[in-house]
């Protein structure tokens, strides 16, 4: 069956999804239909004859990946086991796991995540060789600053550059990645071996990049490295929505696309369907006070005239009072349940005060960003067991479950057996099997039989787990058999605490049993678990959010989009935030999109509230409002007292401004 594209898509979606023998940028404004636009050109392409295995797309979550692959699913009818749509580390997996040997790497190497990254810099430091530095979250971020090209090795001081080498030779002698390296290593390979590059450019003759405003510089070098040859590389994203420069996202990537790829053709679309008209206007007099961007202005086609709401609490207890009080009154008068509304903050600190009143009001939540379930300790406990039953060389999760249970085996023996396996040039646990043949004895007999109850245990396992099938119910026997239970028991005061903990581990058993069983993996096996469960925890587990409000960061809110949407805390220091009261620009403007992100989540209504106080160190403090809502203009506003919905004809909103000094 043909796709009639015409009646599906607007002018401008439809001569992207239709373009596809020549570079193109899409500069694809809030709610314009983005994926939309990706999907079908993917579905085009595939029903003008290119091939599954010839499409590369990559974005950022894996949530984004599948949901466009389901959509892509559902508009061709086809069964789509050779499209390649995936996160840009997960791309770098495949591409090590094929071809990492060339750097050295065995196939079976282990990502490490944050929490592993910080566990291996410690060891490090406790080697004791490194002077005074000890904040790993510092180091941690500095590392990763000097592996993506954003800061300079050669700047540093001697200690540090000698650390992060000895960070990196850890990596290696354990056969590890870290997050980073999914994205490095590749780039040094195609470097290296320039036919491996070729052959990926051959295969890979239609490349689409989402979110290309999030790019970092690495991320942007391994696309155009994939795409120079053939040039059929469709950029899509929207510099106004730029907001990650923290993390390295670098929307100078689209100048330097437009350099790299001359031919390159620019598609706008400003056409949203998601936003209010009064919505869509403030917004774009908000971000047109950018000076460094592509100039744009988004249309609407939701009619509806919702004036945006502006109130000013007295102190932030007010200010959440006053949000779940409307949430609650909206919600019956315009029919909406709870996940329709979302409550939006510049930094997670700011949540409390909205908690506590949601709570008072029996008012279903959810914070989004907090601990994921793969965090969870218990959880990191029973991955820490697979990963090492997938490679025995990964010193750090040996290390952490090493004692876990416990088996009587302390930190001197640790240190003992890290000294040993130093000297032998070989992991922990190659140093632990050889000790069971030795006539030497190195432990006393107590911790000799600990140690190999423990290699006997992870050569058992091993053995039926590498063997992929019935996972689940390995693990299950593990877990039983090294007594997690009697383990949860001890370290926890309160047995209902420990029971929540073990009925977490039963859920991951279950997701486990569901992963094997499902018939779209076609060969399930430890180590894509394993990758699948390691690049899905840089994702927010969403959870079960149906039927409750969300409360979430700016940052978080990116994609999404909701009925109603509060943005609290809109006072000078918080947004923009203060790091960005200084002479950088830079720093102005992206507070200034982080502010047009969170105006462009609301479909019908928005509110705003800015606190006359909050509390600073305890102590409350007189708040200035952000000078950003000086920029919306007054015809979009109405301003609301604690009573009132609807304006109150005494109070002018451009007054209610002046008299709080802005700084």
């Amino acid at each position: 069956m043909q796709i009639k594209y015409s009646k599906l898509l607007n002018k401008e979606q439809l001569k992207a999804v239709t373009t596809l023998e020549r570079p193109l940028l899409v500069i694809a404004g809030a709610g314009s239909g983005k994926t939309r636009v990706i999907t079908y050109r993917i579905a085009h392409a595939l029903e003008k004859g290119v091939k599954q295995s010839e499409i590369l797309a990559v974005t950022f979550t894996n949530k984004a990946a599948m949901e466009m692959k389901q959509r892509i699913r559902a508009i061709t009818g086809l069964k789509l086991h050779k499209l390649t749509v995936s996160t840009f580390h997960a791309f770098g997996v495949s591409v090590l796991k094929k071809h990492g040997s060339l750097l050295g790497y065995k196939q079976n190497f282990s990502i490490y995540d944050q929490s592993d990254r910080d566990s291996l810099i410690k060891e490090i430091l406790n080697e004791d060789r490194t002077g005074d530095v000890k904040d790993t979250h510092i180091l941690s971020d500095m590392f990763s600053r000097i592996k993506m090209g954003r800061e300079d090795m050669n700047s540093q001081d001697g200690n540090i550059t000698e650390l992060y080498n000895r960070y990196q030779l850890h990596l290696k002698s354990y056969n590890a990645v870290d997050f980073d390296d999914l994205i490095v290593l590749p780039i040094e390979l195609f470097t290296l071996h320039g036919k491996i590059l070729e052959g990926y450019q051959r295969q890979y003759r239609h490349i689409l990049i989402d979110e290309f405003q999030d790019t970092s510089e690495a991320q942007y070098t391994l696309i155009r490295m994939l795409g120079n040859k053939i040039k059929n590389i469709c950029a899509v994203g929207d510099d106004d929505q730029s907001i990650y420069s923290w993390r390295g996202a670098d929307f100078g990537n689209i100048i330097r696309f437009e350099k790299d790829f001359p031919e390159t053709l620019e598609i706008k679309l400003e056409q949203n369907y998601r936003s209010t008209s009064i919505i869509l206007s403030a917004a774009n007099e908000l971000i047109k006070n950018n000076t460094v961007r592509k100039l744009k202005t988004l249309r609407s086609t939701n009619k509806k005239e919702n004036l945006i709401q502006l109130y000013f609490p007295d102190n932030e207890r007010e200010e959440g009072e006053w949000i779940a009080d409307k949430i609650r009154t909206l919600s019956i008068r315009h029919s909406l349940k709870y996940h329709d509304f979302s409550v939006l903050v510049r930094t997670n600190h700011l949540t409390r005060h909205i908690e506590e009143a949601f709570l008072r009001d029996n008012l279903p939540y959810k914070v989004s960003g907090g601990i994921s379930f793969f965090q969870r300790r218990e959880i990191k406990d029973i991955i820490a067991y697979l990963k090492v039953l997938a490679n025995p060389d990964d010193n750090i999760n040996l290390l952490r479950i090493l004692n876990v249970p416990r088996r009587g085996i302390g930190l001197r023996t640790v240190e003992k057996l890290i000294n040993l396996a130093e000297t032998k040039g070989v992991s922990l646990f190659g140093i632990i099997s050889a000790l069971r043949f030795s006539e030497k004895n190195v432990f006393e007999k107590k911790i000799n039989d600990s140690l190999t109850d423990f290699i006997t245990l992870v050569d058992y396992y091993r053995e039926i787990i590498l063997k992929g099938k019935n996972m689940a119910k390995a693990i299950d026997s593990m877990v039983e058999s090294i007594n997690y239970w009697g383990y949860l028991l001890s370290e926890n005061k309160k047995k209902q605490i420990a029971q929540w903990k073990y009925q977490n581990i039963m859920s991951f058993l279950e997701s486990i049993k569901e992963y094997e069983t499902n018939p779209d993996n076609l060969s399930p096996n430890i180590y894509e678990y394993l990758n699948r469960i390691t690049l899905n925890s840089k994702d927010e587990q969403s959870g079960d959010i149906r039927g409750k409000a969300h409360i979430m960061t700016i940052h978080s809110a990116k994609g999404l989009e909701f009925d109603t949407v509060f943005i609290a805390g809109l006072e000078n220091g918080i947004i923009p935030h203060i790091r960005a009261l200084s002479d950088d620009e830079k720093m102005l403007e992206e507070e200034r999109r982080l502010l047009y992100v969170a105006v462009t989540r609301a479909k019908n209504r928005l509110f705003l509230t800015s606190c006359k106080t909050r509390k600073r160190m305890g102590k409350p403090e007189e708040s200035a409002v952000s000078p950003f809502l000086k920029e919306i203009p007054e015809k979009y506003i109405q301003y609301c007292t604690e009573e009132t919905e609807g304006p109150d004809e005494e109070k002018d909103y451009f007054a209610l401004l002046k008299k709080k000094v802005l700084r």
